[in-house]
């Protein structure tokens, strides 16, 4: 089974961007009940893909850096990277049929933007 690891600004670079294996990074607070609910579908998506890929959370309302630095706008969000790019992303509710169907696309290397969307850079330290 994968855990959801929780990242902040001092370990997103090193557990995110420099990870060998694909990602799923989450963005949610704890106040978003749509976000809450979403949890047990990325744990569910987690426990199936097992250890083929990473998945980590963001806590949108401790790290605002990260948020900002990686253009999230909706919570919750959903990041999927590869060799530290990111090349899909899912926003708002989402079924646990899509984060699996999203997975299985970044796995096979046929993600939405083919691997080639806006790279996810880490943040800025000195902010």
């Amino acid at each position: 089974m994968a855990d959801l690891t929780e990242v902040t600004r001092e370990t997103f670079e090193e557990k995110v961007l420099q990870a060998e294996k694909a990602a799923l990074v989450y963005y949610n607070t704890a106040w978003c009940k749509q976000g809450q609910e979403m949890l047990e579908t990325i744990q569910a998506a987690a426990e199936e893909v097992g250890d083929k890929m990473l998945f980590f959370s963001v806590d949108t309302d401790k790290e605002d850096i990260i948020v900002q630095k990686q253009g999230v706008r909706t919570i919750p969000t959903i990041h999927f990277l590869n060799g530290g790019k990111r090349v899909d992303q899912l926003r708002g509710a989402i079924s646990k049929l899509d984060v699996l169907g999203k997975v299985s696309n970044v796995l096979s290397g046929k993600s939405e933007n083919g691997g080639a969307s806006a790279d996810a850079t880490p943040p800025d330290e000195s902010e």
